[in-house]
C-alpha cells in the first residue's frame, strides 16, 4: 500500500511538474508572439509605402467601406431599444435583455458602473474587469470586482487575463446569453479578433466602443480589424451607433470617420433585423461631452465589400 502511495505521489508530482513546464513554454511562446507583432506593426509601418493624403485616397476609401460595411446598423424587429446608464458619457444603448441567467460582463469600469449598477438592480449577476483602479465606485451585492484587465489569450500576463479564461473560471462556459459590455481603450480589437464563434455565440448583446477607427488607412491595424469584425458580423448584427464626440471627427478617403465609436450588436439567431430608417444621433443618444456637438453620422450605411 504504501509503494502504491509513493507511485502515486510520484506520477501527480511527475505530471504537475510536466504541466508547469508546458505552461512555461505556453508563457515564453506567447511573449514571443507578442514581441513579433511589435515588431511586424514597425517594420510595416516603415517598409510599407504610406498613403498619401489618406483623406482623399480611393484605396483608403475602400478600407472604410470595407471596415465600416460591418458596423452599418439595421432596425430590430419587434423591440424597442433604451438606453441604460447614467446621462453623457456611461449610458448605453441596448434592447431589453432576453437573458434567463441574467449573467452580464462589464469590462473596463474606471469610474463609471452605472451602467452595471441598472443591470444589477434588474438581477444580472454583473463580473467586472479593470486593472487601472484600485475598487469600484460603489458596492452592489451583484458586483463581482477583478482587478485585472482584459486582452487576447496570447498577451495575458499577472496585470491581463483573457476573456475565455475567466469565462471558464466563473462557471459560465455552457451559459448562451451573457450580456457583454466593453469598453477597454483599444484591447477589443485583439480581443475579438482572438475569439472563435462558439465563444462569441455566448452573447446574446455586445455593448462596445471601438476605439482608433481612423486609423482603418493603416495596413496592420486594418487587417486585425478586420479579423475582428468579420467574426462578429458572423454572429451578431450592428443595430446602433454613436460616435464619442471627445474626439473630432477625421475624413479618410472621402469620409468622415468617428475615432471612437459606440456599438451595439444583437446575436442574428436571437433577432429579426429590417433595413435601417434611423439616423445618428437620435433621441436614445447623449453627447459623451456637453460642452462640444454630436458627431452627424447620418444613417451610417456603407457599402457591402467582402
Amino acid at each position: 500500500m504504501k509503494d502504491y502511495d509513493m507511485s502515486l505521489k510520484e506520477a501527480l508530482a511527475a505530471e504537475r511538474s510536466e504541466r508547469d513546464s508546458k505552461q512555461k513554454e505556453v508563457t515564453q511562446l506567447n511573449k514571443r508572439l507578442l514581441q513579433l507583432e511589435k515588431r511586424m506593426s514597425v517594420i510595416e509601418g516603415k517598409k510599407a509605402r504610406p498613403l498619401e493624403k489618406p483623406e482623399m485616397s480611393k484605396a483608403a476609401q475602400e478600407m472604410v467601406e470595407t471596415l465600416f460595411s460591418r458596423l452599418s446598423p439595421m432596425d430590430v424587429v419587434g423591440y424597442e431599444l433604451a438606453r441604460v446608464g447614467r446621462t453623457f458619457d456611461g449610458g448605453y444603448v441596448m434592447a431589453p435583455p432576453r437573458s434567463e441567467k441574467k449573467i452580464a460582463y462589464s469590462l473596463g469600469i474606471n469610474r463609471d458602473v452605472s451602467w452595471d449598477l441598472e443591470m444589477a438592480n434588474k438581477g444580472f449577476e454583473i463580473y467586472q474587469y479593470d486593472h487601472t483602479i484600485n475598487g469600484l465606485p460603489c458596492q452592489h451585492k451583484l458586483f463581482n470586482y477583478f482587478k485585472k484587465g482584459i486582452t487576447a489569450s496570447h498577451q495575458t500576463n499577472e496585470h491581463m487575463t483573457c476573456l475565455r479564461d475567466e469565462i471558464k473560471k466563473n462557471g459560465h462556459q455552457n451559459a448562451t446569453d451573457i450580456l457583454l459590455k466593453m469598453d477597454i481603450e483599444g484591447d477589443e480589437w485583439q480581443v475579438f479578433a482572438d475569439l472563435e464563434q462558439n465563444e462569441l455565440q455566448k452573447f446574446s448583446q455586445i455593448l462596445i466602443e471601438f476605439h482608433d477607427l481612423h486609423k482603418v488607412y493603416k495596413l496592420f491595424w486594418f487587417r486585425t480589424a478586420l479579423e475582428a469584425l468579420n467574426k462578429i458580423f458572423q454572429t451578431h448584427q450592428a443595430v446602433h451607433v454613436h460616435g464619442n464626440n471627445n474626439t473630432a471627427l477625421r475624413i479618410v478617403g472621402g469620409y468622415a470617420i468617428p475615432p471612437v465609436l459606440e456599438v451595439t450588436f444583437l446575436r442574428r439567431d436571437l433577432y429579426q433585423f429590417s433595413p435601417c430608417t434611423r439616423t445618428f444621433p437620435n433621441t436614445l443618444d447623449q453627447p459623451n461631452n456637453p460642452s462640444f456637438a454630436e458627431h452627424q453620422l447620418g444613417s451610417f450605411q456603407f457599402p457591402h465589400t467582402d
